[in-house]
């Protein structure tokens, strides 16, 4: 029979911003939908994991991936509603959309001057504007087939932009330049927010994504061993998750020790005001392990043992120049019994199997 042991980690060299100093990560082996996995985080802790960096998304990739043991799990970003903006920044005052043109990404546009909508990893044909007064001049067709984000890069450098259109005068203009098959314009949709208002910019898109493949892939996972990327999905479809809990750095936690996290908010706030000189930022990660009957987890040689062999998982798999693992101990010992609750029983073939 295995035991069920609570472990505190000490992470340094992570964390190189201050958006992660003052976090902490609950993995929840209990597949939910997304709706019901941001109800209960909401509920326990402050709320579904978010991600307002690259450093913080390899946080994040850790907990899930070499402590935790699982791949894929929901992140707290969710499609709001339809945001349609130009490249160049302009007012969205004017479109030609084609019926049934779909819910995507980037926007086309074809030789009769109706636009269409379609995945940003496409590559097509594209137009390209000058910031001139002279008509003969301003737009400029580019027949090499690109992505819509090289399409953008490639006008920047070599002319304004991509194309933006405000009136149907325009739109009649541009069609005198127009291939026969669809090419990008400059109007691009980003409708990914957090439910917590935050305004991080931060997206880590894996290839081809996101595509709304089934047509409902509202909401936001993660995939630990495809590097940390993300993949937009269907609500409905139930993972684990990763809540959060927020603490103040400046201000001490209550003098209590009822509860794990209290313990854990301490520790965080102790060790992000003085860290080691030249080893970075730590951070505090709380995890589940299973101890075999008769199996002290607490004996050194299999203390020293488990540590390595998280170090050697992470390093593999998230690499990270610097970083260093070390165990947190709570009164006196490391590795605490787990009282198991109803709402977080493990699912191993869910969770912990990629």
């Amino acid at each position: 029979m295995e035991k069920s042991l609570v472990v505190i980690l000490l992470l340094a060299g992570l964390c190189e911003d201050t958006s992660c100093q003052t976090r902490k990560y609950i993995a929840v082996q209990t597949r939910k939908n997304w709706t019901e996995a941001g109800r209960y985080c909401r509920e326990k802790h402050t709320d579904l994991v978010t991600v307002r960096s690259l450093e913080e998304n390899k946080q994040i990739q850790f907990v899930a991936l070499a402590v935790s043991g699982f791949n894929q799990f929901w992140l707290e970003l969710h499609r709001e509603r339809e945001n349609w903006q130009w490249s160049n920044g302009d007012a969205v005052s004017y479109t030609n959309w084609t019926a049934g043109s779909g819910a995507l990404y980037c926007a086309t546009a074809d030789a009769g001057g109706s636009w269409g909508q379609s995945v940003c990893h496409d590559q097509k044909p594209f137009l390209c504007y000058n910031e001139t007064s002279n008509i003969t001049e301003r737009y400029t067709l580019i027949s090499t087939m690109k992505t819509w984000a090289e399409a953008r890069q490639y006008c920047r450098e070599h002319h304004t932009d991509l194309v933006s259109i405000k009136s149907a005068s325009e739109n009649e203009e541009i069609k005198k330049k127009a291939p026969t098959s669809p090419f990008w314009i400059g109007l691009f949709n980003d409708p990914w927010k957090w439910t917590d208002g935050g305004n991080s910019t931060f997206q880590n898109w894996g290839v081809s994504e996101p595509n709304n493949v089934l047509g409902n892939e509202n909401c936001v996972l993660m995939y630990s061993l495809n590097n940390g990327k993300w993949e937009d999905w269907p609500c409905s479809f139930e993972f684990c998750f990763i809540c959060y809990e927020e603490s103040n750095p400046t201000t001490k936690a209550p003098e209590t020790t009822a509860e794990p996290s209290t313990e854990t908010t301490e520790r965080l706030t102790e060790t992000q005001s003085s860290p080691e000189p030249g080893k970075g930022r730590w951070q505090v990660v709380r995890t589940e392990i299973k101890a075999p009957e008769g199996q002290d987890p607490e004996d050194p040689k299999i203390r020293d043992a488990i540590l390595t062999e998280l170090q050697e998982r992470f390093s593999k798999d998230t690499p990270k120049e610097g970083m260093m693992l070390r165990w947190i101990k709570k009164d006196g010992k490391i590795f605490h019994k787990l009282e198991e609750k109803e709402e977080e029983k493990e699912e191993t073939e869910t969770c912990s199997k990629p």
